[in-house]
């Protein structure tokens, strides 16, 4: 996935299968959304890519989850590249064994080859 969306991996993490995908709007996520509201954002798994947008830090994402039970297998930060996450949204990824990855990529790109490669990848 990270090649896909050419983005640059932030934390390793705990690699796991992604079956999956959900974007977020993180201030609305943030702003909006009940803990409850927000885990309903996982659909059928956790075993999902959530990619957050309107991101600045990387922070508020990571607290969301931080605080929440479930864990997605990964978190993707749009708009943003390595070097401008904020260092306690990796401690976070770090204490959660969550995979960060950031990427500038064109979301609609994103979001098409994403749907691309999970149709392939489903009927393989």
């Amino acid at each position: 996935m990270v090649n896909l969306i050419e983005g640059e991996v932030v934390y390793k993490g705990v690699e796991r299968p992604l079956y999956g995908f959900s974007v977020v709007d993180s201030q609305r996520a943030i702003l909006e959304l009940s803990s409850h509201e927000f885990q309903k954002l996982y659909g059928w798994s956790t075993d999902r890519a959530m990619v957050f947008t309107k991101v600045s830090t990387g922070k508020s994402p990571l607290v969301a989850i931080r605080v929440t039970n479930l864990k997605p297998g990964a978190v993707v930060l749009h708009g943003l590249r390595k070097e401008e996450v904020e260092p306690v949204a990796i401690k976070m990824a770090e204490v959660d064994r969550i995979p960060l990855v950031a990427t500038t990529m064109d979301l609609d790109q994103i979001v098409q080859l994403l749907r691309k490669y999970s149709q392939y990848y489903a009927r393989e």
